[in-house]
């Protein structure tokens, strides 16, 4: 980064080098979500993803992971309506589009 020309270049090597770092890192419930915030030094509380989702975010982060687990790891085939795989994507979604729109603002 320090050799890099502009603002803009150092922005796109860190960016890089953050992906290349996180790539190999499991970010899977509430509190890995959490985690991945402190690494980038970005304060968003729950509330904040509440405001977002206009849901209890962590409490559905949980069942959707806890879902998920269920299924990669133990083979479970639970019954999901498209509604609720729908809702999922959605959560998923909108938490991501938050942490990058503050992690974008913050560098």
């Amino acid at each position: 980064m320090a050799l890099a020309q502009s603002d803009a270049d150092r922005r796109d090597e860190f960016g890089a080098a953050l992906e290349d770092w996180l790539a190999a890192k499991s970010f899977h419930g509430p509190a890995k979500v959490a985690t991945a915030l402190e690494y980038v030094a970005c304060p968003v509380t729950w509330d904040d993803f509440d405001a977002v989702t206009e849901v209890a975010t962590a409490q559905e982060l949980t069942r959707v992971t806890d879902e998920r687990h269920e299924i990669v790891h133990r083979g479970r085939k639970p019954y999901i309506r498209r509604q609720l795989a729908e809702e999922a994507n959605n959560l998923i979604a909108a938490i991501a589009g938050h942490i990058d729109g503050e992690v974008t603002n913050l560098y």
